[in-house]
């Protein structure tokens, strides 16, 4: 027979010689936990009613505690047992003409989207078309996933009639949803006796919880100081109640009082373990305790006491944005972390155990804080143990792998915490993607899951974050991350947001900056093509400065031929007129002076030009340099340009959105407003309320106060009011002796009359 949920438990518990106190306390409160759902569905099938249904569960649990764990872990184990006394419960129910009613109007569970199923006429026909016995056969083979040999047990009949019976019952079935094989069938039976998942039923009554402690009552006090106000929650293993430190006024804390008694001291230790456990690691999201004790022999311990509401109540009602789950995540992280580095396991986590405290602040802001704080560390284990505790719908794969038919054998490590975490994060983010476990039916939930992990959220708003939940939810332990570094990584949740700030931030700065550097590079262009135009303005000048030397050098040049010229000609003269040699020589001196005299202009003349020359080349270069210089000034100028429209339409976007954030933002407030101006109204009918009903109290003693007064009187005038009766009675026996006489007229003698008498 395939090995149970719970007896892969208990064999864990017993194979690391775990006290026996502590595998009673696993086998029953695990599973009551783990198999709860499926027995409340089995048993507000059989009474027609989810209300008894719950009742009933109560009833089973109960008497599975007053039989003790010896008992309920015999052959064929405890699922077995524990059917088998709903099984008892219900007929006993029924019996006796307890409330019962429709099972058509159930609330069966619709199949989900996009999987095969029957009809739902089909559905209908297996619920009541098959007989009471052949359905219940079907539900407890594939709803509720017992073997044969269990439900034999259960229903108290020889395995191979039941073997019999079940196989005609599977073949009526398949008439039914038309032949189908055997996943089909299995999956056609799951779906036909799913219902939706109920409510907890409502703790258990005094007189109905034998073998159970009974709850405290409002008023107890425990420890000598702790006075109890109410119970707050009821757990497989403990229930926690609110309560008054009488010692400090005003002061309410949480204490945590655990089912099983301690009756010896080796049990007394076991049962610290959760206490030493919380007291082993320091974190703000941890909780811590304050002060511990015995109770009828029952651990006590005492924590803060928290104002707020679980994880799981706070997604029921709306998902929570990215931001605020990095507010609530990456402080759990880095609490796992810091039970990891204590050698310690979570081993529950799930948002059921995430409370969402609201701390108050008095700085000048004043609003609430919040603190995600992880609890429930009762089924922490050191590295060394091989407890398997947890909740199966938040098991990693290798924790499931370890209670389904084809182990693994991975070893569970620290890694198991953070697969986890990530799970409750993506329902956090998208409650809809939370996995059922139809009909109760955690074994075929527990193999899939050893094989299969959970998609990343949908939604193209968490696109980008495909990549990241698939590391954190990996099949493989080794490629996830450790919790730190999955604290550090939870950063991307608001990647986008802090990318926007960060552009909002740069346009801020950055279109005023370019309007500056608009206005330099204007100022720039101006400065450049003034100095351009005088540095043209300057080749200009000596364009025709040089022209001008140019012409002055060639008159230079004329005259100095033309002097040539006069020489030829003197000489020439002096030959045909015979000059004398001083005139000669007189005239020649005054021609060479003027000759040398025009050269030296000429060389002048020649030495100006070339530098007039160099100079128009430099100022051609600076020309052209400057021409370039204005032609990059202006390409740089259009780009940015262009990056200052590209800038002022995305400013324009901000704009509009931040504009539709404030409307909102503005709505908000306005609805905020609306809604304390209610609450401000149903504090005021609150306080009337209350103060109608001191009123009424006072009335009430008042008149408590009369009646005990009249009964008093009432008392002492009974004695009279019987004396009186009697007397009464007396006469009338006499008035009717008298009756019966002759009737004579007495004569009475005149009495004298004396005024002075009394």
């Amino acid at each position: 027979m395939k090995r149970t949920l719970l007896g892969v438990v208990a064999e864990s518990l017993a194979h690391n010689s775990i006290r026996n106190a502590t595998v009673v306390d696993v086998v029953h409160g695990r599973a009551m936990q783990h198999y709860g759902e499926a027995l409340r569905q089995y048993l507000s099938i059989r009474l027609g009613n989810v209300e008894g249904g719950g009742h009933a569960l109560a009833q089973v649990r109960a008497l599975a505690a007053a039989r003790g764990a010896g008992e309920m872990a015999q052959h064929p184990g405890v699922r077995a047992r524990l059917y088998r006394i709903a099984r008892d419960v219900a007929k006993e129910h029924l019996a006796t003409g307890g409330p019962t009613g429709d099972r058509t109007m159930l609330p069966w569970r619709l199949p989900a989207a996009g999987t095969a199923a029957p009809a739902p006429d089909a559905l209908a026909r297996l619920r009541t078309g098959l007989g009471e016995d052949d359905a219940e056969l079907l539900e407890l083979r594939y709803a509720r996933e017992l073997g044969e040999e269990e439900i034999a047990y259960v229903v108290d009949r020889p395995v191979a009639a039941v073997h019999d019976e079940l196989v005609a019952a599977e073949q009526k079935a398949r008439g039914i949803v038309g032949g189908a094989d055997g996943d089909a069938l299995a999956r056609a039976a799951l779906v036909a006796f799913a219902l939706e998942r109920t409510a907890p039923p409502a703790p258990v009554p005094e007189e109905e919880g034998e073998g159970e402690s009974a709850m405290l009552a409002a008023g107890a006090v425990i420890g000598g100081r702790y006075e109890v106000q109410k119970c707050v929650g009821s757990g497989s293993f403990a229930d926690v109640y609110r309560a008054r430190d009488t010692s400090v006024p005003g002061h309410v804390v949480a204490i945590k009082l655990l089912h099983q008694p301690a009756l010896t001291e080796g049990a007394r230790e076991q049962a610290l373990r959760e206490l030493h456990l919380i007291a082993s690691v320091f974190h703000p999201s941890i909780v811590q305790f304050k002060d511990h004790g015995w109770h009828d022999s029952r651990l006590w311990f005492v924590m803060p006491w928290y104002e707020g509401e679980s994880l799981e109540n706070r997604i029921q009602r709306e998902a929570i944005s990215r931001a605020e789950a990095r507010r609530i995540f990456e402080p759990l992280a880095r609490a796992l972390a810091t039970m990891h580095a204590s050698g310690l396991r979570h081993q529950d986590v799930k948002p059921d155990n995430v409370f969402l405290a609201r701390i108050r602040r008095f700085d000048e802001e004043g609003a609430d804080e919040l603190l995600p704080v992880l609890l429930d560390l009762g089924v922490a284990a050191k590295d060394a143990e091989m407890v398997v505790a947890g909740t199966p719908t938040y098991f990693a794969p290798e924790v499931a792998a370890q209670f389904s038919a084809r182990p693994t054998g991975k070893e569970i490590t620290n890694k198991a915490d953070v697969f986890a975490l990530a799970l409750s994060l993506k329902h956090a983010l998208v409650p809809s993607s939370e996995e059922v476990v139809e009909g109760g039916a955690v074994e075929t939930f527990i193999e899939r899951r050893a094989a299969e992990v959970p998609t990343p959220p949908p939604g193209d708003e968490f696109a980008y974050l495909r990549g990241a939940f698939e590391r954190w939810l990996h099949l493989d332990p080794e490629k996830r991350p450790t919790a730190g570094e999955l604290a550090n990584e939870l950063r991307m949740l608001t990647a986008p947001e802090e990318r926007r700030a960060r552009r909002i931030a740069t346009l801020k700065w950055l279109v005023p900056a370019t309007v500056g550097a608009l206005l330099t590079f204007g100022f720039a262009v101006f400065a450049l093509q003034q100095q351009a135009e005088l540095e043209r303005a300057n080749a200009r000048a000596a364009k025709i400065e040089t022209a001008e030397v140019r012409a002055d050098l060639s008159q230079a040049t004329e005259r100095g031929k033309e002097l040539e010229t006069d020489v030829a000609n003197i000489r020439r003269r002096y030959e045909s007129s015979k000059m004398s040699n001083d005139q000669l020589t007189t005239k020649l001196a005054e021609t060479e002076g003027s000759l040398n005299a025009t050269e030296g202009e000429l060389a002048k003349a020649r030495k100006r030009t070339r530098d007039l020359d160099q100079s128009l080349t430099v100022e051609q270069q600076k020309s052209a340099s400057l021409t370039a210089d204005l032609s990059s000034t202006k390409s740089h100028l259009d780009e940015t340009r262009k990056q200052l429209d590209t800038t002022q339409l995305a400013l324009s976007a901000e704009q509009a959105e931040s504009a539709r954030v404030r409307r909102e933002l503005t709505q908000a407030k306005e609805e905020a407003r609306i809604a304390l101006e209610r609450v401000s109204e149903i504090n005021r009918e609150l306080t009337q309320a209350r103060a109608d009903l001191s009123i009424a109290r006072d009335e009430k003693r008042d008149l408590d106060r009369t009646l005990k007064q009249l009964e008093s009187k009432r008392d002492e005038l009974q004695p009279k009011l019987d004396a009186a009766e009697k007397r009464i009675a007396l006469l009338e026996r006499r008035l009717a002796t008298t009756a019966s006489e002759p009737k004579t007229i007495p004569v009475v003698p005149a009495q004298p009359t004396n005024p002075t008498s009394p």
